[in-house]
């Protein structure tokens, strides 16, 4: 029997509603942005829009890691290197004495601008009650003629998916701990916050947006596109607003490889402190269009050491489509081997994030993560859209 007034979780730190999301590219595909094997395709296809308009430095990275793949070949040769990965591509670089990391952080940075600029403008289309989402400003409705009239909304794509993670949809805003984990170097989860109107913390240390005291954090294991080293800086990161703002401040985006050389300036030491405790004290890890890469072996070791003294979790999930979840079994075959627990507790769902964000009471969906959305949403479609 427990002693009367005594509480559990004076003994345990227990959460019992604190979803964590691990984001890789599939994250972010449905806005146009490429995935590993085929980002250097669209590297070269960014060679030709830089050069339209004016942007030298972009061009010169993007032509010198071209040259640098090319001279590189002969790696490949003695060590099992795949050229057309980005990812072993920066991680070659990384090791090498020559200067062409910086180049390589600003032509990744410079093809996912292109991708992002040149990429169609996704919105989500559906049908629900005119005060469900009366209170985004960038979501719209209208009305049909039909008695009673079908209300129709329209709204920033990521913007809708992001909403229903963070559980907004059920009004639920404060009774839920959410933590953003992401590989990505793009701006689409800080840009979908700032949308809604959600205020975040990017766990890095000195920087204005961080230790806020929010509920919503978003930490970015390999840096960010929008991300730069002051010149003679060490480890004080400065967040731009956009790419763009960095290249004209004569800096180079502050991006890692994911791999051995993490992050040699000590810039992410309070990232990844931040990220372990979120694993710590997680519920859920939702792991979403992330292959796990046996190249990013700091993934692996992250999430051992954050799992280790969790107390609170129910399971790790996975959602990937297709070939990609098959390939994530795979690996967490050889991951979790032997390891009854974890394996035990491991669920697998064949889905895009587009259609895991879709009716909220379904199974295997976004219900099924303790992030239901309102029953009377009905007819999601995601398509290409105008102004909203």
């Amino acid at each position: 029997m427990f002693e009367k007034g005594i509480h559990l979780s004076s003994t345990i730190d227990l959460h019992n509603n604190h979803n964590v999301y691990i984001l890789g590219a599939g994250f972010s595909r449905l806005n146009g942005l490429p995935l590993i094997n085929d980002f250097m395709l669209r590297m070269r296809d960014a060679l030709e829009y830089h050069a339209q308009r004016g942007h030298r430095r972009e061009c010169d990275a993007i032509k010198d890691v071209l040259e640098f793949r090319l001279n590189a070949s002969s790696a490949a040769y003695r060590v099992q290197i795949d050229l057309e990965n980005i990812e072993e591509l920066f991680s070659l670089a990384s090791a090498s004495p020559t200067p062409i990391e910086e180049n390589i952080r600003v032509a990744i940075a410079a093809t996912l601008d292109f991708c992002g600029q040149s990429g169609p403008d996704r919105v989500a289309e559906f049908r629900a009650p005119d005060y469900v989402y009366i209170d985004k400003a960038n979501w719209s409705c209208s009305a049909s003629q039909t008695l009673p009239p079908e209300w129709h909304w329209r709204a920033p794509a990521y913007e809708y998916i992001v909403n229903g993670m963070l559980g907004n949809s059920q009004g639920l805003a404060g009774k839920l701990e959410n933590t953003f984990i992401t590989f990505n170097y793009d701006q689409i989860i800080e840009n979908a916050l700032t949308g809604l109107g959600v205020a975040y913390d990017l766990g890095l240390d000195g920087d204005s947006k961080s230790n806020n005291g929010t509920e919503t954090r978003l930490l970015k294991l390999h840096g960010s596109m929008n991300w730069a080293l002051p010149k003679r800086a060490r480890s004080i990161v400065q967040v731009f607003d956009d790419y763009r703002q960095v290249i004209d401040a004569g800096l180079t985006p502050h991006l890692v490889p994911p791999t051995w050389k993490k992050d040699s300036a000590g810039s992410f030491t309070s990232i990844w402190r931040h990220a372990l405790k979120a694993l710590t004290d997680a519920t859920r890890v939702v792991i979403v269009g992330f292959s796990m890469p046996p190249t990013d072996m700091h993934f692996k070791y992250l999430l051992a050491t954050g799992l280790q003294k969790n107390y609170s979790l129910r399971e790790i999930v996975f959602v990937s489509p297709g070939e990609g979840l098959s390939l994530v079994k795979s690996r967490c075959e050889s991951l979790f081997a032997g390891n009854l627990q974890i394996g035990s507790q491991l669920r697998f769902v064949d889905s895009t994030i587009e259609a895991f964000m879709g009716q909220g009471t379904l199974q295997q969906r976004v219900w099924s993560i303790s992030r239901p959305l309102p029953e009377s949403v009905q007819g999601l479609s995601f398509g290409v859209g105008g102004q909203l």
